[in-house]
């Protein structure tokens, strides 16, 4: 049987592991962020920003990708096209 709802997609479930991954790696680092409220299709994952030290905010834009590792390829595991896009 093939999934026809997005949850219920493998990808989508690998997808969702890796961005809690991701996740707690940015509260660490005392990050807090947005993200879209909805299922489906959208510009990036994450909106984060931090107060620094000095009192200045960082902010910055999260796109997460949960691929399997490649060990004899150097790559990003994403298209040219979608790495210019995000550039």
């Amino acid at each position: 049987m093939i999934p026809t709802d997005f949850n219920n997609k493998i990808t989508t479930k690998k997808g969702n592991i890796g961005e809690k991954l991701i996740d707690a790696f940015l509260i660490k680092k005392g990050c807090k962020f947005y993200f879209p409220g909805f299922n489906g299709s959208h510009l990036f994952d994450r909106f984060c920003y931090r107060i620094k030290k000095d009192g200045t905010i960082e902010s910055f834009i999260v796109e997460i990708k949960t691929k399997p590792r490649r060990n004899n390829y150097p790559d990003t595991g994403i298209d040219l096209h979608s790495y210019n896009n995000y550039k």
